[in-house]
């Protein structure tokens, strides 16, 4: 939750993060299939099928939170000081300044 500003921004990732946290229990439940037992085959094709996706995927969002920090630090320069009254606006992390993604 610490690479996205805003209050309605928050509580739509969560919101993202919660539907995605339940159809991967729907998928999960349908890989044990009942002619592959007891050895259930399937599952660890699926594991290892998920388990590369999540690396590829977590890969390409630490690149880009990468290159969008070095392109922050390239227009905006150094870290403006925080203030107070920057940390309580609702400002989305595309508007804030002084904004840097975490990776």
């Amino acid at each position: 939750m610490a690479n996205c500003g805003g209050h309605t921004k928050k509580l739509t990732v969560m919101g993202v993060i919660f539907i995605a946290y339940c159809v991967a229990n729907i998928i999960g439940s349908q890989v044990f299939l009942a002619r592959s037992a007891p050895n259930y085959s399937t599952r660890y094709n699926a594991i290892l099928g998920f388990e590369v996706a999540a690396l590829l995927c977590l890969c390409i969002y630490g690149a880009g939170c990468w290159y969008e920090n070095r392109h922050r630090d390239r227009t905006e320069g150094p870290l403006p000081p925080v203030s107070d009254v920057d940390m309580l606006g609702d400002l989305t992390d595309k508007e804030k300044r002084g904004f840097r993604y975490i990776y």
